[in-house]
């Protein structure tokens, strides 16, 4: 590859040379043929003279641009812009593409499992410690730990979207983080809240909320963490796999 470079430039060096010869040539040829030229094929003659000479000089004595010698590749790292994408792992439980798809591929125990996935997915610093909900679930289907070891309660509904989670049924998980010892809970549900419940627990420290229309957020942009965190809770109890 060097030899047919070095060949390419003294090609490209002998061109140059000559085209240079050819310039300089012209002077002489005004010089011998001046007495044969009118007035203004004197003064054309002059003009191109004095073109041609600086240019020919600077055909014999400027160097190549180009280098004879390979380009060695960079060390430096070349950057590669960022572009918006969803990762993917063959590992991972499958998650739902939105709302509806929930609707028609779970139930309320499979819902229970993912509202704590849900969970873990909004805020990262939980991790799961048990699904623990039935008809003996003292008002709190899983059970997850904060990022100092606290019990965290999360309760789930598995309402249709036209239903409106009512300002009693947050009232009665309150009381179920009580009875929990838990220092807070999530409440999440498929559906929405009333105004009377949003006015009366949105902001409390006590209680979260998650809809429907956060939900459908969290599927659009995190499906990847979702897919994370219910493997996470599946290798942490096998019978809380969502898909088994």
């Amino acid at each position: 590859m060097l030899f047919r470079m070095r060949k390419r430039a003294s090609i490209r060096i002998r061109a140059r040379h000559g085209l240079g010869l050819a310039l300089l040539a012209l002077p002489i040829i005004v010089v011998l043929s001046w007495a044969l030229l009118g007035p203004l094929l004197q003064v054309v003659a002059l003009l191109s003279c004095m073109i041609a000479v600086p240019f020919a000089v600077i055909l014999f004595f400027l160097p190549l641009s180009t280098s004879t010698t390979p380009a060695r590749p960079s060390s430096t790292p070349t950057a590669v812009a960022p572009v918006w994408s969803v990762p993917t792992d063959d590992s991972l439980p499958y998650v739902p593409r939105s709302l509806n798809e929930i609707y028609q591929l779970m139930n309320a125990r499979q819902f229970e499992i993912f509202s704590a996935a849900l969970v873990m997915c909004a805020a990262p610093e939980h991790r799961f410690l048990q699904h623990c909900g039935g008809s003996s679930d003292q008002g709190v289907d899983a059970k997850l730990l904060n990022h100092v070891g606290c019990l965290v309660a999360v309760q789930s509904k598995f309402y249709a979207q036209d239903h409106h989670v009512p300002h009693a049924e947050l009232r009665e998980f309150y009381g179920a983080i009580v009875l929990q010892k838990a220092v807070y809970g999530y409440f999440v549900t498929t559906s929405s809240y009333t105004p009377a419940a949003l006015s009366g627990f949105l902001g409390k420290m006590k209680v979260h909320m998650i809809d429907g229309r956060r939900i459908e957020y969290l599927l659009k942009y995190k499906r990847y963490e979702l897919g994370q965190a219910l493997r996470d809770i599946a290798l942490h109890q096998p019978s809380a796999a969502i898909w088994s």
